[in-house]
């Protein structure tokens, strides 16, 4: 762990486990670290220590997306801690994969090469953004004063403008969401380009800043800048599988039989068409970034969380049912049309938006759509990404739990059904003797 403060890394897997070579003279360095720093550089290192993970990231996948994604980081968003660099509030980590290695051992993740150039290259950015703040006041102050008075809209946009905020466009160029490494851990990455560009508003001060981010600096093409979407501190460590606890038998019953069906069912005022604005509706799927094809069994509950797959927390309330709880209501209403649904992946996300810098966490907006037991309802919201690794194997129980329930409830309504049919005849055969 002291290693990591040195700068070189080295990681090896044997039976499982990390290790790493130590550092000359990293002991010297570990006794000048601040008492007070030694929480973060802990966290930190057990981050870092991962740098042997069993994972793939770097290799393309059908399931990934090669689309140019576009979004951007606004302000100071990012921070260089130790010898590894996170972008974004959500804390994305910078590496350099090792290609080429043998699957079955540890894929070397180096931070200590890209990684701080990156954050160089964005903190020189940011200051000398900055440094321009009063010589655009002055810019400013005189194009306000070209200005007629009788031009009232001009007038009052000059006078509510500020300082432009510091943005850098980051473009992916491919998106792996669904990735996990061999130790059970969710570790979605992205590969992207940054690249800072001149605010409109800029009176042309910063026009001789706009530049990509190049690893080499004597070459004008961008670099590809490889990072780990808000990775969990212990994503180098095996999942520890626990046993199934009574709340996720619980979610996974309250799934299948549709806790809330009742309350959806009865809510007289649930205009499905009118859940979302059909002007709206129509621009958000036209600008859509891509669709998730999904079942109605990759919505699950866990408490009162709403989660989508093994991923993301869902963001979604529906005449005050949370988008879990309305899903199951309607397959609970219809349970041969909800075992349809689940087996067609009749639901799509239509993804509308991404900001993967400037919240709490990674996040994605959507649309979703379904086109079996409720095809004229679209319901808006929003994916946030959370990569806590109980959510994988509690996923696979609890969504397992739900469908053995929607299979029994569909049983029993069969059997039910038979039972009234039998009786039926026996009625008439009665009737006829």
């Amino acid at each position: 762990m002291v290693a990591l403060l040195d700068g070189r890394f080295s990681a090896a897997t044997r039976g499982g486990e990390e290790g790493l070579e130590p550092a000359a003279r990293a002991g010297r360095r570990w006794k000048r670290v601040p008492v007070c720093l030694l929480p973060v550089l802990l966290s930190v290192s057990l981050c870092l220590a991962a740098l042997g993970a069993l994972s793939e990231v770097g290799l393309f996948f059908e399931s990934g997306y090669r689309g140019a994604l576009q979004m951007h980081i606004e302000n100071y968003k990012w921070k260089f801690t130790g010898d590894a660099c996170y972008v974004g509030a959500g804390g994305n980590l910078v590496v350099d994969p090792e290609l080429g290695a043998d699957y079955m051992k540890a894929q070397v993740l180096r931070t200590d090469q890209t990684g701080p150039l990156l954050c160089a290259w964005l903190d020189n950015l940011f200051r000398q953004h900055q440094m321009r703040r009063v010589a655009w006041a002055k810019a400013h102050q005189a194009a306000k004063g070209r200005v007629s008075m009788l031009n009232v809209v001009e007038k009052l946009k000059s006078t509510v403008t500020r300082f432009p905020p510091f943005r850098v466009i980051v473009t992916s160029r491919y998106l792996d969401l669904w990735h996990d490494n061999r130790l059970g851990n969710a570790m979605p990455w992205m590969m992207a380009t940054f690249k800072y560009v001149a605010p409109k508003n800029g009176y042309g001060l910063f026009s001789e800043l706009e530049s990509v981010f190049s690893a080499d600096p004597m070459s004008y093409s961008s670099t590809d800048v490889f990072l780990l979407l808000a990775p969990a501190a212990n994503f180098h460590t095996a999942v520890q599988q626990q046993s199934a606890s009574k709340r996720t038998v619980l979610s996974g019953i309250i799934g299948g039989i549709g806790a809330g069906g009742k309350v959806a069912k009865l809510s007289t005022h649930l205009e499905r068409g009118d859940l979302v604005d059909i002007a709206n509706l129509l621009y958000a799927i036209a600008k859509g970034v891509f669709v998730i094809n999904a079942s109605l069994n990759d919505f699950w509950l866990d408490g009162a969380t709403c989660y989508f797959r093994s991923r993301f927390r869902v963001r979604s309330v529906i005449n005050g049912l949370s988008l879990c709880q309305f899903l199951a209501g309607q397959a609970a209403n219809d349970p041969y049309g909800a075992f349809r649904a689940h087996m067609m992946q009749s639901v799509k996300l239509t993804v509308t938006g991404i900001d993967f810098f400037n919240g709490e966490a990674p996040a994605l907006s959507y649309v979703v759509t379904e086109g079996v037991i409720f095809a004229d309802t679209n319901i808006p919201g929003t994916l946030v990404l959370d990569n806590d690794p109980q959510i994988v194997p509690l996923y696979i129980r609890t969504t397992r739990m739900a469908r053995k329930v929607r299979i029994a409830k569909v049983a029993f309504d069969v059997l039910v059904f038979l039972k009234r049919i039998a009786a039926t005849l026996a009625n008439e055969e009665a009737k006829q003797n």
